[in-house]
């Protein structure tokens, strides 16, 4: 069975590197690749855009993004109309080579990493929204299955930003010294005890009244005090990756989150937590029962 893994529009040339290397990963894998970015770049480089010159190219391509980044109206149809086809496709030979059931199941191993001496990770991942959640509550009282979190003085859990229609949630603060305390469990199924283990923090990058953010490990694990803005140069907002290296000391980590005085601004998004750590069982299913 194909599938299909939806490449998000890429409108920075910079970052056209990227679609190119997950289309390579993707064809290794056999899977299929659908990226608006891609299909733009191939439209102008053949000659597609041939009806329009000087401002009114550059309007052409312009008409479908909202920013560097989202695509407009206009795109998501196109971005639309190529996944249909793919997937047309891909059922098409579903139904072409269709198996009994018995044998849709495939016992064979999973083909190596792409570039084989990489070595493979195992995540654990914490702010996983559920509709539950209510929106606009102070952090501290969220429940322990979305973040266990342990002291907060500044931070809300916000289910969205703007309108309730487009779900957006995250913990935010929008003052200069908020601190957040969160004690996450360091056990990855399936990890080994003595491989490297990052915490990997995803937050809102923006262009606009961003704060800076200090990452500290306070008890159970040890790292290196972390600092960073939250500002971006180019004028959009995006999902950005902090990875904390840390040292394991007990099951248990006690990270606190205190936002500084930005370059832009005083608010900082906090948009998601994992755990990630070296994988022992490469070869199958870890045998390690979660807790």
């Amino acid at each position: 069975m194909s599938v299909v893994y939806i490449l998000g529009a890429v409108a920075v040339l910079s970052r056209y590197s990227d679609v190119i290397y997950t289309s390579y990963a993707a064809r290794y894998y056999r899977v299929s690749v659908v990226s608006l970015g891609r299909a733009l770049y191939d439209i102008a480089q053949s000659g597609g855009l041939n009806c329009c010159t000087g401002t009114a190219h550059c309007k052409a391509l312009s008409a479908l993004y909202e920013n560097y980044i989202h695509p407009a109206h206009d795109g998501m149809a196109l971005l639309g109309d190529m996944l249909i086809g793919t997937l047309s496709t891909a059922f098409r030979n579903i139904d072409e080579h269709r198996m009994p059931i018995d044998h849709m199941t495939s016992n064979g191993e999973i083909p190596p990493p792409l570039l084989g001496h990489f070595p493979l990770n195992v995540t654990k991942c914490f702010m996983q929204y559920r509709d539950e959640l209510p929106h606009n509550i102070p952090a501290s009282l969220l429940p322990t299955w979305y973040l266990p979190v342990v002291g907060s003085s500044g931070f809300m859990f916000l289910a969205y930003e703007s309108s309730p229609y487009h779900l957006k949630p995250g913990l935010v603060s929008d003052t200069v010294g908020s601190v957040l305390r969160v004690s996450i469990s360091t056990f990855v199924r399936g990890s080994c005890s003595d491989g490297l283990t990052h915490v990997v923090v995803n937050y809102l990058g923006s262009y606009q009244n961003r704060s800076a953010v200090s990452i500290t490990c306070i008890s159970g694990c040890a790292c290196d005090p972390v600092r960073f803005d939250s500002t971006i140069s180019m004028q959009a907002s995006i999902t950005l990756v902090k990875e904390v290296p840390i040292k394991l000391g007990g099951s248990k980590c006690l990270l606190e989150f205190k936002t500084l005085k930005g370059i832009t601004g005083s608010r900082f998004k906090l948009i998601g937590l994992s755990v990630r750590a070296r994988a022992c069982n490469v070869a199958g299913l870890p045998t390690v029962q979660d807790e």
